[in-house]
């Protein structure tokens, strides 16, 4: 799979590993404040 972040989406990430990987990236750095990590 990727990575083991909470809310990860394994099938976009490995469909569009870099564009997509790197929204989803800073997408999480945004969640992960929202969850407390």
């Amino acid at each position: 799979q990727g990575f083991n972040f909470v809310g990860e989406q394994p099938e976009i990430t490995r469909m569009h590993p870099e564009p997509i990987g790197r929204i989803n990236l800073a997408t999480k750095k945004v969640n992960w404040k929202k969850e407390g990590f």
